[in-house]
């Protein structure tokens, strides 16, 4: 393959695609325009970035193109309420973001739905809704099979039963169309992009979100050679869309690079750095599985989308930044034993539970709670806590004691447990003093 004349290619017909969601609208990709189920599949779910550019097609495709419908994947159990609010705006949205996915708690992701809610106002005859299953199951899927095929078939449905042309907004895992597609370490079958392409043909498209290097809030590591997006390293664009159809002579290295099989990072709710090359997607050729590149090389770097907060929705979020860092929105703690660098495996699999208090943050008695090791659930007040240097907190009663003249009584003043209160807005995560 020509290297030289693919980049040359690449940087012609790649255009830059705008990240602010509310600025002027962008032209939208023409397989898109075309299809009836339109796919977003986002490579890291987390990186800020690749939600503003799906909010920047999500909006584009909705204004000019008249999809009325927007899947999310993430919200099995809370899209019904979403759909109640983004079309009545009865319901708070950003405590069903709260409940759903990881990768959907954020604000990046609530602006989308306060977007959609505001299309509704403006529109009240033409409102648009969020996708939720017409038909549950009688039982939840139990494979990675079964649940591409309930995904298609919920999309499906509601396009047979409601009209709207859909957006799907998701991983790359399941909308790019894999007939089959293979996820590490040996899970190869159709997914639910390769139903939809089987049954709708090319009015379902595709358009794939990647990057280059970043942060979300892990490291992520410039892509490999042997990587789809690694081609587009060189394009001098903050962010680029290239569609793949491309009308005129197409030189012999871009018909080869279009018919190598697909491969590209697939990171969502779980992710180790220190095997990046676990969490990709394979499929192929490229040309049949996607229809629209959206690529950002990683300069400036993605950084993490900014996390929803206690006060934003009254539950702990868990997407792993750690107290110290820059955009950090976790909270303050005072417990000097958790270290949020923490895989995010780990915190998906420690689910958000409800205080027996009622101030909704981890219960120390709650399954799975790994907040910390206090002996009493935490309070509902939410006054700030000041953060000390010393592992071992002092109570003002103490320091007054300590203060106290020796024969000075002592009346009143018992001892407190030492005992590290973790509150609403902790990150879990390992021992470690700070």
């Amino acid at each position: 393959m020509n290297a030289h004349g693919l980049s040359s290619w690449l940087a012609t017909h790649a255009r830059p695609l705008p990240l602010d969601p509310a600025g002027p609208p962008v032209a939208v990709p023409e397989a898109l325009a075309q299809a009836d189920v339109a796919g977003l599949a986002s490579s890291v779910r987390s990186a800020r970035e690749l939600v503003l550019a799906t909010h920047v097609l999500l909006r584009a495709l909705v204004e000019q193109a008249g999809f009325r419908a927007l899947f999310i994947e993430g919200t099995d159990e809370t899209a019904p309420a979403l759909d109640r609010f983004v079309r009545t705006g009865e319901g708070d949205p950003a405590a069903l973001l709260a409940t759903s996915q990881s990768f959907l708690r954020m604000h990046e992701a609530l602006a989308v739905i306060r977007w959609l809610r505001s299309w509704c106002q403006r529109h009240p005859d033409d409102a648009v809704s969020i996708v939720h299953d017409l038909e549950p199951p009688a039982s939840p899927p139990g494979s990675l099979v079964e649940m591409e095929e309930d995904l298609a078939r919920r999309e499906l449905l509601w396009r047979t039963e409601r009209g709207q042309r859909i957006v799907h907004w998701g991983g790359t895992a399941h909308v790019i169309a894999g007939d089959p597609r293979t996820v590490p370490p040996d899970q190869t079958h159709r997914n639910a992009g390769g139903i939809l392409r089987a049954e709708l043909g090319h009015r379902y498209a595709v358009a794939a979100l990647t990057l280059g290097s970043g942060s979300a809030p892990f490291r992520i590591p410039p892509p490999p050679s042997d990587y789809t997006e690694h081609a587009l390293t060189g394009v001098r664009h903050d962010a680029a869309l290239l569609e793949l159809d491309q009308p005129g002579n197409v030189p012999r290295s871009v018909t080869d690079w279009l018919h190598l099989p697909l491969r590209t990072r697939m990171i969502g709710p779980t992710y180790d750095p220190t095997h990046d090359h676990d969490f990709r997607v394979d499929a192929g050729p490229l040309h049949h599985c996607v229809d629209v590149l959206v690529h950002l090389p990683g300069s400036p770097l993605p950084t993490p989308c900014e996390l929803l907060d206690h006060a934003d929705h009254g539950v702990v979020t868990e997407m792993g930044t750690s107290c110290g860092a820059p955009r950090c929105r976790v909270g303050i703690r005072e417990d000097h034993g958790v270290n949020c660098q923490k895989r995010i495996a780990d915190w998906e699999r420690a689910r958000l539970t409800t205080c027996p208090t009622g101030c909704r943050s981890r219960s120390a008695t709650a399954p799975g709670c790994r907040a910390g090791r206090r002996q009493w659930p935490c309070r509902p007040s939410r006054r700030p806590i000041r953060r000390t240097r010393s592992p071992s907190w002092t109570s003002p009663r103490r320091a007054a004691r300590r203060r106290r003249p020796v024969d000075a009584p002592q009346a009143g003043l018992q001892r407190r447990p030492q005992v590290h209160e973790v509150r609403a807005g902790s990150c879990p995560g390992r021992s470690g003093r700070r």
